[in-house]
């Protein structure tokens, strides 16, 4: 398992080539170490992680618990025996050190990277991509209690720290994802563009410069 990230953050801080969460204490974000992590297929603490993760999820989360479909994409892994170096499964976590021994309950959230996509034709000219091949985002969660608009949330910025990682840490192609329709509006924000054909619209772009 290998530690990608510690970070220490500031509110405001410029953005770095680390990924930034905020801790919050009276409404109020202070500095913070968080980290994110890469899973080890051959680490069962790292499965145990993921797994307490996605199930936390399954309770009272009103949104897609898209953890769920990043534990069963690394139980495929495991089980197969599968080896792609291309594929990522990711983790952040609150944890400051000892990564060998991850602690479920700090875990903040998870993603999921496939790395150097073929694109169809059809997709291809939908997003209008750069190249044949795309980094996708397939998925990416944080723990439902840090949502915005938590009046009691711990965390901020959980969304922005993974997409920020992902920008910094694969650069060779363009960035795709499927974006929910509530998630839009913070693609958006994070530079993410719409699919240029309007009934495709879920399908988000972040393009690099040539």
């Amino acid at each position: 398992m290998g530690f990608i990230h510690n970070m220490e953050i500031s509110f405001g801080a410029k953005y770095t080539n680390t990924a930034c969460i905020k801790k919050l204490a009276n409404k109020m974000p202070k500095n913070f170490d968080a980290a994110i992590v890469e899973l080890d297929p051959k680490n069962i603490g790292d499965w145990y992680a993921l797994e307490v993760f996605a199930d936390k999820l399954s309770i009272n989360n009103s949104k897609s618990n898209y953890a769920v479909k990043i534990r069963d994409s690394f139980n495929k892994v495991i089980d197969e025996n599968i080896t792609d170096k291309y594929l990522h499964h990711y983790i952040v976590t609150s944890q400051k050190s000892d990564f060998e021994n991850l602690d479920a309950e700090q875990v903040l959230g998870s993603f999921m990277i496939a790395d150097r996509c073929k694109l169809s034709t059809k997709r291809l000219q939908n997003l209008n991509a750069q190249s044949d091949y795309v980094t996708k985002i397939r998925f990416l969660q944080g723990s439902p209690e840090n949502y915005y608009g938590n009046p009691d949330r711990k965390y901020s910025g959980i969304g922005k720290a993974i997409t920020d990682f992902v920008k910094n840490e694969f650069k060779k192609y363009d960035i795709v994802l499927h974006a929910d329709k509530s998630e839009i509006p913070f693609y958006l924000s994070q530079g993410f563009e719409p699919s240029v054909n309007p009934s495709a619209q879920d399908m988000m772009i972040y393009y690099r410069a040539i």
